[in-house]
Parts: structure tokens; C-alpha cells; sequence
């Protein structure tokens, strides 16, 4: 099997290009509230992964006109919510 050319199981580099996804993603456990509890933050979406935005503008300016995002909201609301 292979993952981007190179051997799924042999090949170590790739653990620099993937990543593995499972149900628990995104979850967490809270004492006293349970485990699989999601991750939550109030983090306004323009504030989002900065470091990202500032190194490509560019890629930045065509994410959120294709996709549509309104920097005034913030990561914890749905997007029809704020």
C-alpha cells in the first residue's frame, strides 16, 4: 500500500504529511462532565491559526471569499447564531 508515492507501513517520512483522524477528534473528557466532551473556545474566526494568515495573504483572501466566512464571528457560535 501506498500513501503519496511512498510505503504506507515503511515509509517514516510521511508521519510528517498525514494525519490520523478518529472519532475521538475534536473531544475531550472533563472531570465530573464525561469523556467525549467536544473542544470548546471563544476565539474570534479572524484570530484563527494567525501565524497561517500572515505568512499567505493571498490564500487567506481566496479561502474567505470562497467559502464565505465573516471574520466578526467567533469559533464557539454556529455561524447562523451571531
Amino acid at each position: 500500500m501506498t500513501v503519496l508515492g511512498r510505503s504506507a507501513f515503511h515509509d517514516t517520512r510521511l508521519n510528517f504529511e498525514r494525519s490520523y483522524l478518529d472519532t475521538d477528534w475534536g473531544m475531550r473528557t472533563v472531570a465530573f462532565a464525561g469523556y467525549g466532551c467536544p473542544l470548546q473556545a471563544d476565539i474570534p474566526v479572524h484570530g484563527m491559526m494567525q501565524k497561517l494568515q500572515e505568512e499567505y495573504p493571498e490564500r487567506r483572501d481566496l479561502l474567505i471569499k470562497l467559502l464565505g466566512v465573516d471574520l466578526r464571528k467567533y469559533a464557539c457560535f454556529p455561524m447562523d447564531e451571531v
